[in-house]
């Protein structure tokens, strides 16, 4: 899982509002990138530092998940995962992350007395997008 410290890919730009009442089902739409098809996905509430925050996540691959009010479903020919909250509750509002079990991680280390090719690298991706429910 990353946290913070190790970003994850971002899977939208901007977030969504996304505005039910009581007792309602809401359907938050994640799409991802084509090289993510296979990739963990996972839902967390913010700020999304720990496994706590994690609401529902994919350990593989997975078409559907369940989980007591939450499902993640995703629908890889369309390139975005689905994630339902039923029986929506006031403590439910709230802003939420979409993300993917995966971060690239590359260190770039260039010592003055070394002309070696084989020096790690690190690219951090920037962190994962916001959802909020109101």
């Amino acid at each position: 899982m990353c946290w913070p410290l190790q970003p994850c890919h971002v899977l939208m730009k901007s977030g969504n509002v996304y505005v039910r009442t009581v007792g309602e089902t809401v359907k938050i739409r994640c799409p991802y990138l084509d090289n993510h098809r296979y990739t963990p996905k996972y839902f967390c509430r913010h700020p999304c530092e720990s496994s706590k925050h994690v609401l529902i996540k994919t350990a593989k691959p997975d078409p559907v998940i369940l989980d007591g009010r939450y499902s993640l479903t995703d629908t890889v020919n369309g390139q975005f995962f689905t994630v339902t909250i039923k029986h929506l509750r006031l403590t439910d509002s709230g802003v939420y992350h979409c993300g993917l079990d995966q971060c690239n991680t590359v260190i770039l280390s260039l010592p003055d007395n070394s002309h070696s090719d084989e020096l790690p690298s690190t690219v951090q991706s920037p962190p994962t997008s916001s959802q909020q429910l109101l």
